[in-house]
């Protein structure tokens, strides 16, 4: 099995060089980042970390404040925009990329064709997001008849071509706070499937929902009958970017679209490029089964499963042993999952909010990468340890990195340098900690060979610890074998994790007898404990009697892990 390693990038705050911003910053004021600062050296050093892939998010042009009417967009009122540079979810356009990001923004869409080239030169995988369940309220991308989208909607009633919903005979109000800057009548139903002209402030008020053909009035699905209009538009919209050279798009909130839809249009869009990929954010486990198995995604984005759960473990929340549920409930879905510690929604590991320091997440990540046989993803900065300090503008000082405003990422500044991306800058602490990253996605998740991934069986060792000094503690450490037999050869890996903040677990753990008969090994046999995490240079060397009898001893440092391939 390939493990896929997806690096998410925003674009706009990745090569940002500007420092000492202020809160709610212009983009002259605060800076931006561009296509070009992704440059040669950045998509080296993401390469070398172990990824595969690059999620580019932000990309398409969305709603801002900022004035690109020389280049034939205006500004968007504040009102309806998030912070001053706006949400990349509230896309203005589907078939046009943000000028924030190019230099000269005339050229943009060849930016972004020169940057899809570079990152395919480093062998590495572009994403972008698709976003289909809504755009700006300010949306001016054509139909296929050359229209603006909706220009031609029948704004008095339902009608499965519409574009939009309306809210018949009212103007849209504006959350409370809001200057009234922006007039909308009939008011459109937001994003979030809220079907009123009052949206609030915690609604996407920002956004419109788009009809795929259900009657929001009786909840008849329609499209069963006659495929929207939508339905096609989207699909032109994938083609687009597929011919441009994106390998695959991050589906965002796909539950909010019928299933349907996604059958059809993951089925037309493959059959002219066979090899695009689809990741689904989905965020019930119940639709997980029919989203991979009926409409055909390739991963689901999994928030609730993996992530909730590692970080209840990780505040102390939940059990170790909760994940072994969590596991079987995702059982047979492991190949199409993608699982995560941070995203661009969620806070960050060494943020005030979360864990405080993000060495405490090791063995958490270990523990991700190696358990279930499913894909990984990073968010640019979580290998440096990004705290997401301070109040932006829009977003507050939550522990999220923002993605509303014209703001920076600490941590990838000392990374980029003067443009080299050779960390000259990091601190120690951040320095060691990317490479315990590099070493673990590079040997572990997308080894050179194939026998470095580890996938396979697991056998929880738990129950077989014998106590040493301070014993074994299963409520903080977790320790199993991950095993595979091949065609050419078998082998076994054993990965313990220390979850405890401030002890260190001193132990031995016995390797019962019945899994050594099951891999056909003579009892006597001298094996190889080989270390592949933290350290590849250690070995050591136990007879098979000592380790069934005696047990291999391990000391775990606070925090921390380690990961043997045994090899006799």
């Amino acid at each position: 099995m390939f493990k896929q390693v997806i690096y998410q990038l925003f674009v706009r705050l990745f090569g940002n060089k500007k420092e000492n911003l202020i809160k709610n910053g212009s983009i002259e004021e605060n800076g931006v980042g561009k296509f070009e600062d992704i440059n040669e050296a950045a998509l080296r050093e993401i390469k070398k970390l172990g990824v595969s892939h690059v999620w580019y998010t932000g990309v398409l042009c969305h709603s801002t404040t900022t004035d690109y009417s020389n280049y034939g967009l205006s500004a968007d009122p504040q009102s309806i925009v998030k912070g001053k540079a706006g949400s990349p979810y509230a896309v203005k356009d589907f078939f046009d990329v943000d000028p924030d990001l190019a230099e000269n923004p005339l050229k943009r869409i060849w930016e972004f064709e020169r940057l899809i080239a570079r990152t395919h030169r480093n062998e590495l995988k572009v994403i972008i997001d698709f976003i289909p369940n809504h755009v700006a309220r300010t949306y001016k991308g054509l139909d296929r008849s050359g229209k603006v989208l909706g220009s031609s909607d029948k704004k008095d009633q339902y009608d499965i071509d519409n574009a939009f919903y309306y809210i018949n005979g009212e103007s849209l109000e504006i959350p409370d706070g809001k200057e009234v800057d922006y007039q909308e009548f009939p008011a459109k139903a937001s994003g979030n499937d809220s079907f009123t002209a009052k949206p609030s402030a915690n609604d996407w008020y920002d956004t419109v929902k788009l009809n795929y053909g259900v009657n929001h009035h009786t909840g008849e699905k329609e499209y069963l009958e006659k495929i929207p209009a939508i339905w096609f538009e989207m699909r032109e919209v994938l083609l687009f970017w597929a011919g441009k050279g994106v390998d695959g798009f991050r589906c965002d909130m796909v539950e909010m679209i019928p299933i349907e839809f996604w059958k059809w249009v993951i089925e037309e869009v493959k059959s002219l490029f066979p090899n695009i990929q689809f990741i689904g954010e989905a965020y019930a486990i119940s639709n997980y089964h029919d989203l991979i198995n009926q409409a055909k995604f390739d991963l689901i984005y999994d928030k609730t499963g993996w992530y909730d759960s590692m970080r209840d473990i990780l505040l102390g929340k939940k059990e170790l042993t909760s994940l072994r549920g969590i596991m079987q409930s995702l059982k047979g879905l492991e190949n199409n999952l993608l699982h995560f510690l941070e995203n661009h929604d969620e806070v960050r590991l060494a943020s005030k909010e979360f864990l405080g320091d993000s060495v405490a997440a090791i063995p958490a990540m270990v523990a991700m990468c190696t358990l279930p046989d499913s894909h990984i993803m990073v968010y640019g900065g979580q290998e440096l340890g990004e705290s997401a300090s301070g109040e932006s503008g829009y977003s507050s000082d939550d522990g999220r990195t923002t993605i509303f405003d014209y703001w920076n990422v600490p941590s990838i500044q000392r990374w980029m340098g003067k443009g080299y991306f050779n960390g000259n800058k990091l601190s120690e602490k951040e320095k060691k900690l990317r490479i315990l990253y590099k070493k673990l996605l590079r040997r572990v998740v997308t080894g050179s060979q194939v026998s470095s991934v580890i996938t396979g069986d697991t056998l929880f060792l738990d129950e077989y610890s014998d106590n040493v000094t301070n014993g074994f503690d299963k409520t903080k450490v977790l320790c199993y074998l991950k095993y595979k037999k091949k065609k050419y050869g078998s082998y076994t890996y054993l990965i313990a994790c220390n979850f405890d903040r401030s002890k260190s677990q001193l132990f031995s753990l016995r390797i019962p007898v019945i899994f050594w008969n099951a891999q056909e090994a003579q009892e006597k046999k001298q094996l190889q404990f080989i270390q592949q995490f933290p350290s590849v240079e250690k070995t050591l060397v136990l007879s098979k009697e000592q380790v069934i009898k005696f047990g291999i001893p391990l000391n775990l440092n606070p925090s921390s892990a380690i990961i043997y391939k045994i090899a006799s």
